[in-house]
């Protein structure tokens, strides 16, 4: 399980942040940003147009693939020479300080749970709900303070979640 969770959502990282990428002819660096937030706002409207999170999580990250194979068609990239040189420039520095973070925020929360009074009051409920809904938390019959706020953490976690399995109230 811990295995799965560490790898799931690292490979999706590195599936839409080589998309961006390859895309826009960027450092993997900076298209690990861009990427998250683009496909965080993909989720949102997902939410508001079908009102149903899952078909963005899961879509967005084929949409990713189905992009990455596209543009290596078109560009002839599929040569071992050309995509061992696509990588080089792609995967720069940039990904080893992403790479270095990402190990270490897994090993520092591995295992957290609830524990301050906001994460009950809205942050953990609007995750609870979005992952309960599979819907933006506002949707929710039930009533707690802040619907509101805007949705961008608690969709980028929602996103998270859904691929690591990773939720619980219990330790």
């Amino acid at each position: 399980m811990i295995l799965t969770q560490f790898l799931v959502p690292l490979i999706y990282s590195l599936i839409v942040g080589a998309a961006w990428s390859i895309c826009f002819h960027k450092s993997f660096f900076n298209s690990i940003g861009p990427s998250f937030m683009t496909h965080i706002i993909i989720v949102l409207f997902s939410g508001m147009l079908f009102g149903h999170l899952s078909i963005a999580v899961y879509g967005g990250i084929l949409f990713s693939i189905i992009l990455i194979f596209l543009i290596m068609k078109k560009r002839e990239l599929f040569s071992k020479d050309k995509i061992f040189s696509l990588a080089k420039n792609t995967w720069d520095n940039g990904f080893n300080v992403f790479f270095f973070f990402y190990v270490f925020c897994f090993f520092i929360n591995l295992g957290k749970r609830f524990i301050s009074w906001d994460e009950f009051s809205h942050w953990g409920m609007f995750l609870k709900e979005c992952l309960r809904l599979d819907n933006l938390y506002c949707t929710s019959p039930l009533t707690f303070a802040h619907k509101d706020y805007v949705p961008a953490v608690t969709l980028f976690e929602t996103i998270w979640c859904k691929l690591s399995g990773g939720y619980s109230e219990v330790s």
